[in-house]
């Protein structure tokens, strides 16, 4: 099982090789593509298990216009995202 595989030729080795085949400015869709990818165990599934994924839009210039998504159920590869913003005045 690749999920098993947690060495820096498993997992971490599959995250690179997908950043590196995304185009330079990957979105919400490349990046859900990428955590729910359980061939390469960087979705685990077996012995260790995802409990849950996110995805940060990050804004440099209006910080409070940043999107969060997070995994509306432990298992990214079968569960929707939820965006969530948070206002500068600690408002969602």
């Amino acid at each position: 099982v690749a999920s098993a595989n947690l060495e820096p030729d498993g997992r971490e080795k599959a995250g690179k090789e997908w950043l590196e085949k995304m185009p330079a400015a990957p979105g919400f869709e490349d990046m859900a593509l990428c955590l729910r990818d359980t061939d390469s165990g960087i979705c685990m599934q077996g012995y260790f298990e995802s409990t849950g994924s996110q995805i940060s839009l990050l804004q440099t210039t209006n910080v409070s216009s940043s999107v969060h998504w997070f995994t509306t159920g432990s298992d990214p590869s079968k569960v929707c995202y939820k965006p969530f913003s948070f206002a500068a005045d600690g408002g969602v």
